[in-house]
């Protein structure tokens, strides 16, 4: 038994010789490919750090206006104290504080 006619029995009439030609090409697109998914990726990547940034932006303003809104209501809180009130208005104030 030849080695020859045992690649030959294997291989078939195929003409292996057009892929062993093609293979450097085939490598390359391969190369190209995961090239632009690497850049893609970065791409969104970088588009959700600025995405989250925008949103802790958003956020801290929110929190913001909260503080402000809680230091006037605690200014008017205090401003209400001060005025003369009934009993009953003196007793839903200490019922909210508490």
């Amino acid at each position: 038994m030849d080695i020859t006619n045992l690649l030959a029995g294997f291989f078939g009439d195929f003409p292996w010789w057009i892929l062993i030609c093609l293979a450097p090409f085939a490598t390359g697109g391969i190369a190209i490919l995961v090239k632009h998914q690497q850049r893609m990726a970065e791409i969104v990547h970088g588009m959700r750090g600025q995405g989250s940034n925008q949103e802790m932006a958003g956020m801290q303003d929110q929190i913001n206006q909260l503080r402000q809104q809680v230091a006037q209501l605690t200014l008017a809180l205090d401003e209400v104290k001060r005025l003369p009130a009934t009993s009953e208005v003196r007793q839903r104030i200490t019922e909210v504080e508490s």
